[in-house]
């Protein structure tokens, strides 16, 4: 009997399937028994609840899972912080490379341009990049001239016009390719006069050793010593095709680019490319940003080529003195710099008159005008040489500094000096006036003469913690003379730039440092600027070889 139930049970249920919405039903309540024999609490909730929530979870997963990839390596980049990450990058090499590098949190923005003055440019977009090395750039005058200047020799490679003596196509053309007159241009191997004829062959056709013929056209020439057939538009275009150099020779005019200086041809290349070669400069003159090109070079306003590294370095070397201007630690007062005299010495630097004919540079001593009276000895001009400023402290020293020995004459002898009652006294084994004392003028090399100072005259500094009285040319020199540092605190452009040639003055604090010290190697600048931390930066870069 209840077999025959159980069959005519069967029977229905096959008569009559679920329909969709009862079979939905009864998954979910499955999926609710499974989940609430993990987690009893679950069988409070409907299964339609339930099901949601484990939607849900699911879906958070599979956005989880691919972002924490995503994220990872970024991660770990971040984390490197000072690493730099140009080396690893690989582009196209007409792409132009980004100036700024990876550096810690607070450098990490800055923009080494911003240190640039604002009539300087460093031609960013012009001249070729080099494959291999991100930081190299090389002037457009210099791809495919047949020279590798790209350490991966990268601007010899898919030349399509060569500015060499000769170049021959890079692959043999096949007939078919003969046939087929497209517009693209071949690639080129570029070659310069010495790898023509030497008996190797440098082009895939041979056709470098081919040229060798023992009668050249009329329109060509050869080397003594050489059977290469050269053209006569090679002739005094400042590249030395021939060993002895014979045609560059008696050049009226010079070719292909080339700058004449005097009766020679400064090639092509080697004009705008910020070193001078004519002894007036002018191969560096009326240049732009085509020639001036690389990645050591910059271009003046008026139109001078220059090296990078001559920028902000205390010298005019822009025709017009621009590449100084606006300098991280300079002023930007056009009164103060108009007054401003400059001497050049015989080191080559310019220095301030101040400090120049102070007797504190020795490499200034036979380039002033006139010797400060106060702090230098003058010696007499002897043989047509200058006069010559030395410091007082030199005076009577036992060593002849002037050329007639005028510093050595009229001197106390030490066993002759008469202490007892202050008339004088005695340092360096010299016999000084007591009213040399607290002068304001380091007569004694170790200072002693103006230590222990009550009063200090005009044109001195007095140290009021250590009782000394100081030069006036010492006042913001970057040197803390005071044990308070009194005298190098509350600057002025004139008193930190004026009178000293090596000194940076912080932007906002009217603080004076040694130009050689600002840098520790974050700048030492209280409450430094934007412009400080990026000078500072920018020579970590240079230092470390990452920048030019």
């Amino acid at each position: 009997m209840s077999q025959q139930a159980g069959n005519a049970q069967r029977g229905r249920f096959d008569e009559e399937p679920m329909s969709l919405g009862e079979k939905i039903s009864h998954r979910m309540d499955q999926l609710k028994e499974i989940v609430s024999s993990s987690c009893p609490c679950a069988g409070k909730f409907p299964p339609v609840a339930i099901v949601l929530i484990v939607a849900l979870i699911i879906l958070g997963v599979i956005i989880a899972v691919p972002l924490v990839i995503f994220l990872s390596p970024s991660a770990q980049a971040m984390s490197s912080g000072t690493r730099d990450l140009s080396s690893h990058s690989i582009r196209h090499p007409k792409v132009w490379p980004k100036t700024e590098k990876v550096q810690d949190d607070d450098l990490s923005a800055i923009q080494m341009t911003s240190l640039l003055p604002p009539n300087v440019s460093t031609c960013s977009g012009f001249g070729f990049a080099c494959t291999g090395s991100i930081d190299m750039i090389i002037p457009s005058s210099k791809r495919c001239d047949g020279l590798k200047d790209c350490s991966d020799g990268s601007d010899e490679e898919n030349c399509k016009e060569c500015q060499s003596i000769y170049s021959c196509r890079a692959h043999i053309e096949e007939e078919s390719e003969k046939k087929d007159k497209t517009s693209v241009l071949p690639t080129l191997i570029c070659l310069t006069a010495e790898k023509l004829c030497n008996g190797v062959e440098n082009c895939p056709d041979g056709s470098d050793e081919a040229s060798c013929r023992s009668k050249c056209s009329k329109d060509q020439f050869k080397c003594s010593g050489s059977d290469a057939c050269l053209p006569i538009s090679v002739k005094c275009d400042g590249v030395s095709d021939c060993e002895n150099e014979s045609d560059e020779s008696n050049c009226n005019k010079c070719q292909k680019g080339a700058h004449k200086c005097g009766k020679n041809c400064i090639k092509a290349s080697k004009v705008c490319d910020g070193i001078p070669d004519c002894d007036d400069g002018s191969d560096e003159h009326q240049c732009d940003c085509k020639t001036c090109s690389g990645s050591e070079k910059a271009l003046c306003e008026d139109g001078t080529c220059i090296m990078r590294s001559q920028v902000c370095d205390g010298k005019h070397d822009c025709l017009d003195g621009i590449d100084e201007e606006n300098c991280p630690g300079s002023c930007s007062n056009e009164r103060f710099s108009s007054k401003l005299k400059l001497l050049t010495c015989d080191d080559g630097n310019q220095y301030s008159e101040v400090e120049a004919c102070s007797g504190l540079v020795e490499a200034c001593e036979l380039n002033c005008p006139k010797c400060d009276p106060k702090h230098t000895f003058t010696c007499p001009a002897v043989g047509g040489i200058h006069n010559k400023c030395i410091k007082r402290s030199k005076v009577c020293d036992g060593i002849f500094d002037c050329e007639d020995g005028a510093d050595e004459k009229k001197c106390t002898p030490v066993k002759e000096c008469v202490v007892e009652s202050s008339i004088q006294f005695t340092c360096d084994n010299k016999c000084l006036e007591s009213s040399r004392r607290c002068d304001g003028v380091w007569d004694c090399e170790d200072k002693s003469d103006e230590k222990g100072c009550d009063k200090c005259p005009s044109r001195s500094f007095k140290c009021s913690a250590d009782k000394k009285c100081l030069p006036f040319h010492t006042r913001c020199n970057g040197v803390a003379e005071c044990s308070d540092g009194s005298d190098e605190h509350k600057c002025s452009c004139q008193e930190c730039l004026g009178t000293h040639h090596d000194t940076y003055m912080c932007s906002e604090s009217n603080r004076c440092l040694k130009r050689g010290e600002v840098c520790s190697p974050y700048s030492m600048c209280p409450n430094a600027t934007y412009i400080d931390k990026a000078y500072c930066a920018s020579l970590a870069l240079k230092n470390s070889g990452l920048r030019p």
